[in-house]
């Protein structure tokens, strides 16, 4: 599954989505895109901690669940994911391309467009 990018695995959007139907694991699921993109768009069930905030909230993120991060094309998703990783979070998966490429469920007041 995915591609092992030192300690971060790298999701297709459909191994994210399969990862995120297992309900035996326990995921959190990061956006660390600006408020603003979080109020257009979103994932279900997802946490917002903006790339430059995660510092000061890492008690925000447990250690002991899986992390799938997500940003708009994937890039501040990996940037995020390795400083994590970088700090001993061990089970750190990116959403490669970002919710632009996502296409599970959204929600957010630009979920009903195509």
């Amino acid at each position: 599954m995915g591609r092992d990018l030192g300690g971060i695995v790298d999701l297709e959007p459909e191994e994210a989505a399969s990862l995120l139907q297992n309900k035996e694991r326990s995921i959190l699921i990061l956006d660390v895109r600006s408020t603003l993109e979080n109020s257009r768009l979103r994932i279900p069930g997802s946490i917002l901690i903006p790339i430059q905030e995660i510092q000061s909230r890492l008690n925000e993120i447990p250690k002991d669940c899986e992390v799938l991060v997500y940003c708009e094309h994937g890039y501040r998703s990996l940037q995020a994911s390795a400083f994590l990783t970088q700090l001993g979070w061990d089970r750190i998966y990116n959403l490669r391309g970002g919710i632009v490429k996502w296409k599970g469920p959204v929600e957010g007041r630009d979920s009903n467009k195509e």
